[in-house]
Order: structure tokens, then sequence, then C-alpha cells
């Protein structure tokens, strides 16, 4: 039996083939097919020419250039560097790429999903077309592609060209390292993670179009110092913002359409919660007077928000929301009408100067109380470590290590001991290395396998005020 290489006429899958047999049956769709014309179609398509001189093969799945089983891309194993991927390929599959000295790719329409780390520390990539065809990105797929440094869509010149129209998909831009992005205007959703971990992305204006951000959209993106949200913005996920330490601005345009976002509640979710200026129609806010037509104001609306000196709300606002002003470290003054009727969880905790309050009697004891005074000893003076390394006193982990706190540690004379004991150090030891990323990184495995063990053991990480005791 001599085996030759064959491709399917039917569903262009590469095969061995007994040249000696006048048909066989497809490995891959199940069709039969003649062999003869199975081997002469490989023969016509299994090379193209991708420049300067360079020719790969593109077809065999058993050949060095490309390993395709069942239209997935196992791995490019070619040594060209402008590599053309067959349009019989549907997946490109994890780590196919991965390190490799590749410079230029485009992906045919065939393709619909990129796997984990597909092109993982492509470190000389410098062109990349993805045609909007795929909708699926694992995580990581662009992590430590620093080559690519622009992104745009299809005719930009950008490094990193696009065909999405409305949807920019999960983990889509997900640590590489662009530095600038053209968002087209037909977009209304930014997919989770979509710019997570690009540290060197300075500045992004999110078009009009844009109605939610995704949970994690920017995370991690260290190099962030401003930000435009647009009026369209109704919708921002769980830690979008979380750990962009740099970023200080803020901008917006209709300060009624803000308080009308609706941010999840982990604090991270705002920008504003990096301790970050106000800006309206680029100019920085630092007295704010609530518009009539706000009737609530959100959870999480001005989180963060340092450079807040003043706020005055309006009789038609009825409810101030969870977190709503929390670590407004400069707010030292703010009216309450009667109207309001509901103030939420921990709405002024961390508002340290805050010492001027306009409101009646039971008002200012509800602020006080979400400021965390109460006239007792009380637990909410914060889980340092927790706090540096997760990014919020308010996140489902915090939420779980401060019922253990109340509910385990504090029962004991020797948890107390303890509690006493770190509420001493932890601060400085926070404000020293808080920061770091080596701090970060050493505390972050501990305390994710002690919170796993203590939900295990029935400690919930749902919204949680703190015990007095």
């Amino acid at each position: 039996m001599s085996l030759v290489n064959a491709k399917c006429p039917n569903c262009g899958q590469s095969l061995k083939v007994d040249s000696a047999k006048d048909a066989a049956i497809c490995e891959f769709c199940g069709s039969a097919f003649i062999v003869e014309k199975a081997i002469q179609n490989f023969n016509i398509n299994n090379t193209v020419n991708v420049g300067a001189g360079a020719v790969v093969n593109v077809y065999s799945n058993v050949s060095d250039d490309f390993v395709i089983e069942a239209r997935e891309l196992k791995k490019y194993r070619g040594v060209a560097a402008d590599v053309v991927i067959p349009n019989t390929v549907k997946i490109i599959g994890e780590h196919a790429f991965e390190g490799l000295s590749v410079t230029s790719v485009t992906i045919p329409n065939s393709v619909t999903s990129i796997g984990f780390q597909a092109f993982c520390n492509c470190r000389k990539l410098t062109s990349i077309t993805i045609p909007d065809s795929v909708t699926s990105i694992a995580a990581r797929a662009f992590l430590g592609c620093n080559g690519l440094k622009t992104a745009g869509p299809i005719g930009s010149g950008s490094d990193y060209q696009f065909s999405w129209k409305t949807a920019i998909p999960d983990h889509a831009f997900d640590g590489s390292g662009l530095t600038s992005i053209t968002i087209p205007n037909t977009v209304e959703s930014i997919g989770s993670h979509a710019f997570g971990g690009c540290e060197s992305l300075a500045s992004i204006a999110i078009p009009n179009s844009v109605i939610r951000i995704g949970g994690g959209a920017f995370c991690d993106c260290s190099g962030l110092t401003s930000v435009s949200i647009p009026d369209s913005v109704t919708n921002i996920g769980s830690y979008a913002f979380a750990r962009c330490n740099n970023l200080k601005r803020v901008n917006i345009t209709d300060l009624s359409m803000w308080c009308k976002i609706t941010f999840e509640e982990d604090a991270l979710s705002n920008p504003l919660s990096n301790s970050a200026n106000l800006y309206i129609d680029n100019k920085i806010v630092t007295n704010i007077e609530i518009p009539d037509s706000v009737t609530c104001i959100g959870a999480c609306a001005f989180t963060g928000c340092c450079g807040l000196e003043s706020i005055i709300i309006p009789n038609s606002v009825l409810g101030i929301g969870n977190l709503a002003f929390k670590e407004c470290s400069g707010l030292t003054s703010v009216t309450i009408p009667d109207s309001v009727t509901s103030i939420g969880r921990s709405a002024f905790l961390g508002c340290r100067s805050l010492t001027h309050i306009v409101a009646n009697k039971e008002i200012k004891r509800r602020v006080k109380e979400t400021m965390g005074i109460t006239g007792t000893t009380s637990s909410s003076v914060g889980c340092y470590v927790a706090t540096a390394v997760y990014g919020s006193y308010d996140c489902p982990q915090v939420w779980t290590l401060r019922r253990y706190r109340d509910y385990s540690l504090a029962l004991t004379w020797y948890g107390r001991l303890f509690i006493a004991l770190y509420y001493t150090i932890s601060p400085t030891i926070v404000k020293w290395f808080g920061n770091t990323k080596w701090f970060n990184k050493m505390w972050k495995g501990r305390l994710d396998k002690m919170v796993k063990r203590l939900q295990e053991e029935g400690f919930e990480n749902t919204p949680y005020e703190d015990k007095n005791w």
C-alpha cells in the first residue's frame, strides 16, 4: 500500500490516501471521493506564495508547515515569517504560534475562533489581519505581542487590523503591546478583558455608539492615564478598570447620564475608583450640583473621585446607591435633601474629610453610619493587605475575608489579638509595598487559596456590612 498526500474535494481537509484505490471515505467529513481527483486537488492547492520568495505548504497536516486536524490549526511549523493561514482552517488552536518569529499573519474568513495564547510572545509580529468571522478570542491570545502597537479597522493601516462592526470580542487585545486603538463608531459593546493588560495603552476614546463595557475590559492597563466615557454607555462590568493605577482623568459630557450608569458593585467597574479626577467637557470638577433630572444616584457613581470637594443633591433625588461616594477622600461638604429616603451600603465609606453635612438628623446619622462612624469600635477600618491585592474593600474576596474576621477570629481572645496586631502593622506595610508587583504576586496566591477554603466552609462572598465588635 502506497500512501500519498491528498486533499478532500468536499471539505478541503488534508489526508493520506492509498494511491492504488479508486475511491475512499474522508475521515473528517465522512463523504466519498475519487482518489485520483483528491491527489490532483492537493497538488494544485498545497502551496501559496507569501512574498520574499517564501513558499509555505498550507494544506498538508503531516508537513513541517501547518498541522491541521478537523479544521483546527494545531501548530505552525514553517520557517516563513509572513504567514497566510489556509481557508480550510476554522479554529486557530491553543499555542499554535506561541513564541514564533512570524512577522505578519493573515487570517481567512473561514476562521471563527482563536485559542488560548495562540500568538503569545510572538515578539516580532507587527501585522495581523482579523476578519469579522472571528467571534471568539481566548485569554492571552496576543500576550507579549509587543510589536502590535496600533489597532483599527481594516484599511486603517494599523498593525492589528480588524473587521468587527458592532462588538469587540472578549480578550480581543488581551496582553498585547497596543499604544493606541481606533474603535469604529458602529461598535456597541466592548468585550470582557478586551484590552486587559495592555500596559502601553495611555489613553482611549470610546465612541458614542458604545452601550456596554465588559468586565475587566481595561483591567491592568497600568499605562492608562485618561479615558473618555460617552453618554451612550449604560453599563460597565465588574473590574472593568481594576488596577489602572495611573488613571487620573475621566472625561464625561453629561452628569445626569453618568449618575444613571449601572456599575457592577465591586467599585472597580468605575474608572474613578483609581483615585482619578472627574472632568466634564474637559474641565476638572471639584464642586458638583446634581441635575434635577436625576432621581437616583447610582451605585459606585463617584467611587474614588479624589478631587471632589462638595456636592449638592436636589429634591428630585430619592436614593443614593451603594458605594456612591466611597473613598472620595477630598469631599468636605455634602447637602442632602429630605426627599432622599435611602442611602446605600458604604455610600460614604472612606470620606475622611467629610465634616459638613447639610441634612436632617436622620440622614446625618445614616451618612455617618455609612462612613463607618457609629460611636462604637468598628472593624470597618479595612482589610489592608487584601484590599491592596484585590484593589477594593468591597469585592467578593474581601467580603469573604471580612466575614471570617467578624464571625470567627473576633470570637476568641487570640483572634482579637491577631486582629489588633494586624491593624497595627499592615497599614505601614501596605503603604510601603502595596503598589509593587512582587507584593501583590506574593500575597494573591495565598489569599486566593484562603478565600476558596473559607467559601467552601460557608463564608459567603456577597455584599457585607462590617460587624461592630
